[in-house]
């Protein structure tokens, strides 16, 4: 995606070796005041050209045959510019420099390409590709921004650069075939201001859909991010990845997959924070992790063999509340929350057999509190909760079914007062198991068991 970018930006600044038949040519230069050029070619080797300079500006290019190309630049004042092209691998390549700003590019066929640069002011750019091995770049420096990709097909690539001022990028990318859907790229890059990103991915194959991918970044101001991937097949379907990078201020963050083996990963560094993660399908994987500062972590997976993994609070500056949810409905599917540094708070529901949940609070520091549950309820699961802390610990774990094994360990190591650890197991079905261990000057246990062959231990 960067190479297609870089590249975008050697043709745009007019540094490309296109060479044609001269078959059809045009090409218009202009400068100063109301300028206006307007191109149609129809025929087949097309290359089209305007180059505006200065005051009110607008261009259009429509080109119909075979191996079109556009160039559009436009420097001052009120800009706008429509390309539309309809032929195989075609490209257009078009710069803004300066006050009104807006351009539209509508490309059908197969393989085209598109760039669009716009600097300062109104910015504006919208991208409509139909075909197969379709590829958009659009960069936007400064002002209003907002950009706009949609594509329809496969094997598509897009992706957008801002860099200050309002933003927002959406990228859709969708495509219906008889046999294969998908392997679409999209990325998304926004540093500074009100922020705002949307990639949807959405594939029907017949036979098979899949194999997108998704990744937003954003670096400071407003912030928040989504991305959406669906893909549908008979045969089979997922195999996605989306990725979403936030760094500073106000943070926000959606991931939503369906299909299998999809894989998820959140990353927001210091300020706001939020994250919410949902799965459905067998085999998926979602990371999330928060250096912390208002920490909020949900995770929803509904399938067989799912990973959810959570850890808040990993940085030296952390002391904020940490507050993570992870439910899993299926068999087989495994659950992590580490939390270290200020108050703490996690829970864990999982319904289904074989499941295993781990809960792990380190407050490294000499405060802030730590409360954790886990409820199981099916054959087989497994639970685990660590606490270390100063000011309270409790932890519950609830097990419904057989087979079922949870430990409890607490640590209030840095005590001021007579501050309680509370550690409860509830566990309902055959063969069960239960452990609990407490270090601290204030301790409180409590272990409940119903069916047969418990075994139930407790250390103070």
């Amino acid at each position: 995606m960067k190479k297609l970018f870089v590249l975008t930006l050697v043709l745009v600044l007019g540094l490309s070796s296109f060479a044609l038949a001269a078959d059809n040519e045009a090409e218009a230069v202009q400068t100063g005041d109301r300028n206006e050029a307007y191109i149609t070619q129809e025929g087949d080797r097309q290359f089209a050209e305007v180059l505006q300079l200065g005051d009110d500006n607008f261009a259009v290019i429509d080109q119909a045959g075979r191996d079109n190309e556009a160039i559009v630049g436009q420097q001052g004042d009120l800009n706008e510019a429509f390309v539309s092209q309809d032929a195989e691998e075609s490209s257009s390549h078009s710069l803004q420099l300066g006050e009104g700003n807006f351009l539209t590019v509508t490309q059908v066929g197969e393989e085209h390409s598109s760039g669009i640069v716009q600097s300062g002011e109104g910015n504006f750019a919208l991208v409509d590709q139909d075909g197969d091995g379709e590829a958009a770049a659009i960069g936007q420096v400064g002002e209003f921004n907002s950009a706009y990709i949609e594509q329809v097909g496969r094997r598509d690539e897009a992706e957008i650069q801002q860099r200050g001022s309002d933003n927002v990028a959406e990228i859709f990318q969708s495509g219906f075939g008889l046999l294969f859907r998908g392997y679409n790229d999209a990325d998304i890059w926004q540093e500074g201001r009100e922020n705002h990103a949307l990639i949807m991915q959405f594939d029907t194959g017949l036979l098979f859909s899949g194999f997108n991918t998704g990744i937003i970044s954003q670096v400071g101001d407003g912030s928040w991010a989504t991305i959406y991937q669906t893909s549908l097949g008979l045969l089979g379907r997922g195999f996605n990845s989306a990725e979403i990078d936030q760094a500073g201020d106000f943070h926000d963050a959606l991931i939503s997959q369906s299909g299998l083996a999809n894989e998820s990963l959140v990353f927001q560094r210091v300020e706001g924070n939020w994250a919410e993660v949902y799965q459905t399908g067998i085999g998926n994987l979602a990371l999330a992790y928060q250096y912390d500062s208002d920490d909020e972590i949900g995770i929803y997976q509904d399938g067989d063999g799912n990973i959810a993994e959570v850890s808040q609070g990993d940085h030296l500056a952390s002391a904020g509340f940490m507050e993570a949810w992870v439910y899993q409905d299926g068999d087989d599917n495994m659950a992590t929350v580490i939390q270290s540094r200020g108050h703490a708070y996690a829970y864990v529901n999982q319904l289904g057999d074989d499941n295993v949940a781990y809960q792990t609070q380190d407050n490294e520091t000499d405060w802030g509190s730590a409360w954790a549950e886990i409820e199981q309820e099916g054959r087989g699961n497994y639970a685990f909760q660590s606490q270390v802390s100063g000011s309270g610990l409790e932890a519950y774990v609830y097990q419904s079914g057989r087979n079922n094994a949870s430990w409890q360990s607490q640590t209030n190591a840095f005590q001021m007062g007579a501050t309680p650890s509370i550690a409860t197991t509830t566990q309902i079905g055959n063969e069960n198991h239960g452990s609990i261990l407490q270090t601290s000057q204030s301790a409180w246990a409590s272990i409940t068991q119903t069916g047969d062959n418990n075994l139930a231990t407790i250390t103070q």
